[in-house]
């Protein structure tokens, strides 16, 4: 995301959410990482709860994730990511014992317009990640933390979260902290269904989720070798180190395209969201440019009211 664009989160609007670590280093590797999914579980549980965020979709892979969400206010979803990053982030360290940045730089969030072959697009493309990756050949079999099995099959997505900043808290007090179970918590994701299918019977909507599973295999199927999560971690070596089973080839990059403002499948549709993204953003810039000559007449004022 570039310095001239702007974060336009509008209420109930969907937003394919993805975010990488750090120089792509795999600190998400669920053989390194097993409780992670887990924890992240109980990110997405607990800020969903706390700022009113619907949850539709997400699939961790070992450097990265990505996701679909959508909130009643901005405020909500920025809220939200800070919550579910930020945790991300501190249990990560916690683990490896580490410090500094997890994640690099700010999330990439994209809108996705109320046109079903849009939203299903984008959840096929999220639920084929590790297939996409190579990984795995199956979009349920992979350990990290996703919700392709709850959304294929309903099953429960449950979380772990042990409250440490508590327990320290309470390590202050005369008495001492409590005993460990007193500050574990198993929340669980409540999922939404996809705009597109909220009016399917619970059969229906399972059918579909199926379907986009099938998809996600047949769209993102290399037909090589597929390697399960634990051979590529041993194959990664050291954390971050790319595989020693990976081309060596280094190709032209190529030309980076335009990268559109929103998914959609309409192209008047989408040209009328730039339309809007376009003047949001240009009212912003002028509002920031105000604000900086205001600021900076206001520090002269100070000034000179200071030196009488």
């Amino acid at each position: 995301m570039s310095a001239s664009q702007i974060r336009l989160y509008e209420p109930d609007v969907l937003f394919e959410v993805s975010t990488r670590t750090v120089d792509g280093a795999f600190f998400f590797d669920p053989a390194e990482m097993p409780e992670l999914d887990k924890q992240f579980h109980a990110l997405i549980a607990t800020g969903q709860e706390r700022f009113g965020v619907k949850v539709y979709a997400y699939f961790m892979l070992s450097n990265h994730y990505h996701a679909i969400y959508s909130a009643p206010h901005c405020d909500a979803m920025a809220d939200f990511l800070c919550h579910v990053h930020a945790g991300l982030g501190r249990y990560v360290n916690f683990v490896r014992k580490r410090t500094g940045p997890v994640l690099a730089g700010r999330a990439f969030v994209r809108p996705i317009l109320a046109d079903e072959k849009a939203q299903t697009d984008r959840l096929v493309y999220i639920m084929g990640q590790a297939v996409k990756a190579g990984v795995t050949n199956s979009v349920t079999n992979w350990a990290g933390a996703n919700t392709n099995r709850a959304l294929m099959f309903g099953e429960p997505v449950e979380g772990y979260a042990f409250d440490r900043h508590q327990q320290t808290l309470d390590k202050r007090l005369k008495d001492g902290p409590k005993e460990d179970a007193e500050y574990e918590s198993r929340p669980t994701v409540t999922l939404s269904p996809l705009p597109c299918w909220a009016h399917l019977d619970e059969a229906e909507l399972r059918a579909r989720y199926q379907s986009a599973g099938l998809e996600a295999e047949g769209r993102f199927s290399k037909g090589t070798t597929v390697q399960n999560h634990e051979t590529v971690s041993e194959n990664q070596g050291v954390v971050g180190e790319a595989s020693p089973d990976a081309a060596v080839e280094r190709r032209p990059k190529p030309k980076r395209k335009r990268t559109a403002l929103c998914h959609g499948s309409d192209p008047e549709a989408v040209e009328a969201y730039e339309r809007h993204y376009r003047s949001v953003r240009g009212a912003h810039q002028e509002a920031r440019a105000q604000l900086a000559i205001e600021t900076m007449l206001d520090r002269k004022s100070t000034r000179l009211n200071s030196s009488h």
